[in-house]
């Protein structure tokens, strides 16, 4: 995911959504978020997603991968 594609992402979606085109004229497109390719990665994404924060991060502090 580079800079453009978010951009154009987004301007995509604004077209559709008039609080997403609220938003991308007010706030920008954010940048894009580089990780370390892996499963650790994928399985923090997961994770993540699917929890508060701080049940995530301990989640992630026991696994051993």
């Amino acid at each position: 995911m580079n800079q453009s594609r978010i951009d154009t992402s987004l301007q995509a979606l604004a077209l559709q959504d008039s609080d997403i085109a609220r938003a991308f004229a007010e706030l920008g497109s954010p940048p894009p978020r580089s990780r370390p390719a892996g499963f650790r990665t994928f399985l923090n994404i997961i994770v993540s997603q699917q929890l508060s924060t701080e049940s995530a991060a301990a989640i992630m502090g026991r696994a051993e991968i």
